[in-house]
């Protein structure tokens, strides 16, 4: 099959603000909601700081990396930021991270999301978050995703901003009628007053809460891994960045609040709330319909977590690293898709799944969290990915010394701050387990590291017969 390997410019600045929006809102915000509300033991407030601070640490991370958009502007934004604050070298194993831990984890939980409420949506297993049903759906979700946007990148992008139109009529919907009906029923009132039972968490209540929807924030660094495709992305990418983090933050606040008002707490707090919710509020048509408007808005999630996703392995071999670099660095001239590439990602996605799996009654026969190692992949990988961005922030501040007092220290320094709180916060949950993540994440690395030596050798190599030849010639 010809190939030319470079992607072009295709996206404009709604698409880039339909990224951001798309990934970041669609899954989390329709199940975190049931967590952060055990966490506080329904605490308003408490539970809404959270999302306010996950929101500004969000806000933070996404303005400073958007003024390192206007400098560097290669392939894979992260990595280029990466290059260019510490050494190609970190860009490299930030790079592998990604292709072989992050963007997997996050890609297979966006699977699981998607069958867990499409299950509970048509009552196919009356305990659908760990259900067979939900795994299998999970598996069939990723293939369909990645099969679309490797033959079909133009459907793939307009299903994406649909998705994201669609994903704001329910939250938006529950947002400001549940607040009123809450307010005219009382529940607000009752709900404010209520406590749940202990839980038995041993961390502290606003870290766990803040955790919980750090996942929900996630998603903003994807718009970075496709910014050689993004028309004048030096100034619509970081427009983008911002414009739409203050409308996640919005939503996420407005729409925590009507759920917190649309029925009783200890109801809200479990495993289905959230169906509970909506059915409470509109009844069980209505309810049902903005129900499945959850379902698409998730699978646009996964859409746009995919899109990123099948350039992970490309962005390694353009730069000429890793393995396999000639055969993931052919680009279709069709399509415009890294089809090697994309394939390699689904299946590490796919392998990503099963692990997670291990928290499924169904796939294995075993009950929920009974598997050798169950592995929360997504509660993990974001530690590393925290880990990974500080010493960035930390080259931006030491070598853009252009860059006005704000940009060079107060920006990247509140970013770094939220970094470290929020692995403090995530260690502080995990404890001993996260342990066991960092011993698999350092063979994944320390594999990354050989195929690094292995073309450090070669390049020696390569380096010493040319001196070979030219002292012969002498």
């Amino acid at each position: 099959m010809e190939t030319e390997n470079k992607l072009k410019r295709k996206y404009g600045f709604v698409m880039a603000v339909c990224m951001i929006v798309g990934v970041v809102i669609g899954s989390g915000i329709f199940f975190r909601n049931e967590d952060v509300i055990r966490a506080v033991q329904g605490n308003l407030f408490m539970g809404l700081g959270a999302w306010i601070v996950g929101g500004l640490i969000m806000l933070a991370f996404a303005y400073t990396f958007a003024v390192l958009a206007t400098r560097h502007e290669k392939m894979s934004g992260m990595t280029d930021y990466a290059d260019a604050m510490v050494g190609k070298r970190y860009g490299y194993f930030l790079s592998w991270f990604m292709a072989l831990f992050y963007i997997p984890a996050i890609t297979a939980v966006m699977a699981w999301v998607s069958a867990r409420f499409t299950v509970e949506l048509f009552g196919w297993n009356a305990s659908p978050v760990f259900s067979g049903q939900t795994m299998m759906l999970a598996g069939v979700y990723l293939i369909a995703i990645y099969v679309m946007n490797a033959l079909g990148p133009k459907l793939a992008a307009r299903f994406h901003v649909s998705t994201t139109v669609i994903k704001l009529i329910p939250l938006l919907l529950m947002g400001v009628v549940g607040l009123i009906v809450g307010l005219a029923r009382g529940t607000i009132g009752s709900n404010y007053g209520a406590t749940l039972p202990d839980m038995g968490y041993v961390a502290n209540p606003f870290f766990l809460a803040l955790v919980a929807t750090a996942f929900a924030y996630d998603g903003w660094w994807v718009i970075t891994s496709m910014n050689s495709e993004i028309k004048n992305s030096r100034r619509n990418m970081p427009m983008a960045m911002i414009v739409g983090g203050i409308i996640i933050i919005a939503v996420y606040a407005i729409y925590f609040i009507g759920i917190y008002s649309s029925g009783n707490i200890a109801d809200l707090a479990r495993a289905g709330g959230v169906m509970g919710a909506f059915t409470g509020i509109f009844g069980s048509a209505a309810g049902t319909v903005l129900f499945v408007f959850i379902v698409i808005s998730c699978l646009g999630t996964l859409n746009g977590v995919t899109m990123a996703g099948q350039r992970a392995f490309y962005a390694l071999a353009i730069r000429k690293k890793g393995p396999g670099q000639e055969l993931f660095i052919q680009v279709d001239k069709k399509t415009n898709v890294p089809h090697n590439s994309a394939l390699m990602s689904l299946l590490v996605a796919v392998i990503a799944l099963m692990l997670f799996g291990g928290n499924f009654a169904g796939w294995y026969g075993w009950a929920p969290g009974d598997g050798p190692m169950p592995v929360d992949l997504p509660g993990f990988a974001p530690i590393t990915f925290w880990a990974f961005l500080v010493p960035i922030l930390i080259g931006m501040m030491i070598k853009q010394r252009d860059l006005n007092f704000f940009n060079r220290f107060i920006a990247p320094g509140a970013a770094i701050a939220g970094c470290i709180f929020m692995i403090y916060a995530a260690v502080d949950i995990h404890r001993l387990n996260v342990v066991w993540y960092l011993l698999a994440f350092g063979v994944i690395m320390g594999i990354g590291a050989l195929f690094l030596l292995k073309k450090d050798r070669a390049e020696d190599a390569v380096a010493a017969e040319e001196m070979v030849v030219e002292e012969a010639a002498e």
